[in-house]
């Protein structure tokens, strides 16, 4: 928005994209593989810098990306649920 709290060009395309996907949705990308992740408490987000960029997890995220495959992300917390993982297409959890 400008001072004159109008829309900026930038925002009248970003609405432009947006109607477009409602209008016809991207269908979703099923990964087989997935790369676990311990985020920590989910309640407070204690541990959450586990996923940053500087971290192991995105490392590894990036030389598999790098190499053809990416990667879905799963907490660990799911990687036993075969439903959970299922409806995601996952079929591969690398720890």
């Amino acid at each position: 928005m400008d001072s004159e709290r109008r829309p900026k060009p930038a925002g009248l395309r970003l609405a432009k994209l947006i109607a477009s996907e409602r209008a016809n949705p991207t269908a979703p990308l099923h990964r087989s593989t997935a790369l676990s992740f311990d985020p920590g408490d989910e309640a407070t987000g204690m541990g959450r810098s586990v996923a940053d960029p500087s971290g192991e997890l995105f490392t590894a995220w990036l030389a598999r990306a790098a190499s053809g495959t990416k990667p879905a992300l799963v907490r660990a917390s799911k990687t036993s649920d075969a439903d959970y993982l299922a409806a995601r297409g996952i079929t591969d959890v690398v720890n």
